[in-house]
């Protein structure tokens, strides 16, 4: 397959998912991420189970697999997207809510902002923070 061709079936791919996305467009980002939990929800307990039959820790396993695979494909967006789903849907089958992930988002946002960060040397290692400060 030429550049060209490869160039060509990326923008289709693109356009496909701009045209899919479009009727959300009018809503705000808050109404968005509302709608895909719910609209994931609903998909994934049809595909893999209810959360009563199914807990978080499958999802929470398949995130670890997806992680690498970004890890390995940092730029691949569908990469992400596939972080995300299984983060969701970890979270809901632990019985959580949107509102109570993100409140806690937010708080723990808040607990790392007072901590220190210890950078490390190599730029594609994880930046720990330094234990028993602010924990």
């Amino acid at each position: 397959m030429n550049d060209r061709t490869r160039y060509e079936i990326g923008y289709e791919k693109r356009l496909l998912r701009m045209l899919h996305t479009a009727p959300r467009l009018h809503l705000s980002t808050g109404e968005r991420v509302q709608k895909f939990w719910n609209e994931h929800s609903e998909w994934s307990q049809a595909t893999f189970g209810t959360d009563a039959e199914r807990g978080p820790v499958g999802a929470l396993k398949h995130l670890e697999k997806e992680a690498r695979e970004a890890q390995a494909k940092p730029t691949d967006l569908e990469e992400y997207a596939d972080c995300l789903f299984l983060t969701f849907d970890a979270a809901r089958r632990a019985g959580l809510t949107l509102d109570t992930l993100l409140n806690e988002t937010f708080a723990k946002l808040e607990k790392n902002k007072k901590r220190r960060w210890v950078k490390p040397a190599n730029s594609d290692e994880p930046i720990e923070h330094e234990r028993g400060f602010h924990d």
